[in-house]
């Protein structure tokens, strides 16, 4: 309630465009999620050699149209407020990294073999 009294004061908007707003920066937050996962999944099975060079090319095409996504998401800019969604976003996962850094829990990969 307090948030959609917030956004009522700043913007002047009803609480249904703040729903909306919610929704897409949301969507933003989860490309790029998806995007660091498969690239990080690409960077780790060509390291340890599970995939040859020729099972790496979905892979790699996915990365790319999550980058078309993206980009196309937050280029042009769009209007206010929905220009302000990709500095959230950046913000949450500085945030998400920071804490990562301040815990520092080990971590530990497992093969599919079982194998460390």
């Amino acid at each position: 309630m307090a948030i959609q009294l917030i956004y009522f004061i700043s913007t002047g908007q009803n609480s249904s465009v703040l729903f909306g707003a919610a929704f897409t920066a949301a969507s933003l937050a989860v490309l790029v999620a998806y995007f660091l996962i498969t690239l990080s999944g690409v960077v780790y099975f060509y390291r340890t050699k599970i995939w040859k060079v020729q099972n790496l090319i979905l892979p790699l095409l996915a990365i790319i149209v999550l980058l078309i996504s993206l980009v196309c998401s937050i280029y042009p800019i769009p209007s206010y407020p929905s220009n302000i969604y990709p500095y959230i976003i950046l913000v949450w996962i500085l945030i998400g990294l920071v804490f990562a850094a301040l815990t520092k829990h080990p971590i530990s990969v497992q093969a599919a073999d079982g194998k460390h």
